[in-house]
Parts: C-alpha cells; sequence; structure tokens
C-alpha cells in the first residue's frame, strides 16, 4: 500500500507561486506604503514553499514502513527514504487529528532496545487515504492469539 499527498503539495506549490508573482506585481505597481504592507506576506509565503512544503510518501509493503519526504517542485524520479524499517521494529502507532492537524505516531524499538517516537504530518491526505494507513497498520497489529486481545495500538 502507497499513499501520497503529492497532488496537494504540487497544486498548493504552484497556488503559492502564483500569489507571489502576483504579490510581486502589485508591489511594482503601487505606492511605497502599499509596498510595505505587502513585503511581509511575500517573504512569509516564499518562506512556506521553499522551506515548510514538502510532500509525504508513505509506503507499507514488503515487510517494511517507508516515509518518502521531498519538495513538491523536484523533478527525480527516484527519492531516498527519509525513514524505513522492518515491521518487527514497530511498537505501536497512532494516528492523532488536534485543531485539524493530523499526525501519524510511530512507536519504534532499534537494534539495541532504545525506543523512541517518530512523528510525521499527515498535511494534505485525505479522509480516504488516513483509513487506508489505519487499515495497513491494523493488518501488521494482529495479535497472535484471538482469545487474549493485546493492546498494540496505543
Amino acid at each position: 500500500m502507497k499513499v501520497s499527498n503529492s497532488k496537494f503539495a504540487k497544486r498548493l506549490s504552484y497556488l503559492l507561486i502564483s500569489a507571489i508573482f502576483l504579490t510581486f506585481i502589485a508591489v511594482i505597481l503601487c505606492t511605497i506604503t502599499i509596498y510595505n504592507l505587502l513585503i511581509v506576506p511575500l517573504f512569509i509565503l516564499l518562506v512556506y514553499l521553499f522551506v515548510v512544503s514538502k510532500t509525504t510518501t508513505i509506503e507499507l509493503s514488503g515487510g517494511c514502513i517507508t516515509i518518502r519526504k521531498n519538495h513538491p517542485l523536484t523533478l527525480n524520479k527516484f527519492i531516498t527514504p527519509f525513514f524505513e524499517l522492518p515491521y518487527s521494529r514497530l511498537l505501536g502507532y497512532q494516528i492523532t487529528n488536534k485543531f485539524g492537524i493530523s499526525k501519524l505516531i510511530l512507536k519504534i524499538e532499534s537494534k539495541r532496545r532504545n525506543k523512541f517516537i517518530l512523528k510525521t504530518s499527515l498535511r494534505g491526505f485525505t479522509n480516504l487515504q488516513k483509513g487506508k494507513i489505519k487499515a495497513s497498520f491494523a493488518s501488521i497489529f494482529i495479535p497472535p492469539d484471538s482469545s487474549s486481545p493485546i493492546d498494540c495500538v496505543a
């Protein structure tokens, strides 16, 4: 199962580029006082576009979890994994939704038995995609004995 928010992120990037271009034209055509009011939103849009904006691809296949992140305007076909681990290292998962912002929280155990948490944003994922992610993680955490349920999902 492979889920990505690349369409959303690319559309948002093109919208931001258009807004930056229109703001830049408005700055050129307007007076100095309006220029001062428009330069701050222009700077915020540029920072958001080039620093914050990322596409996220979550892939659960082959006994491995892979999370890839890249900028939506890159032309590279191969994207190196941001995070990759086998299912055996996964202790639990949780998808939280606070104030309209969804996050995937993974509880992981390292080779040295250290436990840590990885959080990744699910911004731009539809509810259907989030449901697919939940279903895929639920299929990973099947309790060994159905008579004694184990709470794997925290």
